[in-house]
C-alpha cells in the first residue's frame, strides 16, 4: 500500500468507527428519553 492508500485507509476506519458511534449514542438518547416518557406517565 502506497502512503496515500494508508492514510485513505485509516480515514475510512475513523468514519466507520464515528459512525458507530453515532448509532450507539443516538440509540442511547431514545432510551434515554422513553425513560423519561414512562417516569412522566407514572408520576402523572
Amino acid at each position: 500500500m502506497s502512503w496515500e492508500e494508508q492514510g485513505q485507509h485509516e480515514c475510512l476506519k475513523d468514519a466507520k468507527s464515528l459512525h458507530f458511534f453515532n448509532l450507539i449514542y443516538s440509540i442511547e438518547f431514545q432510551i434515554i428519553e422513553m425513560i423519561d416518557d414512562m417516569k412522566i406517565c407514572v408520576s402523572t
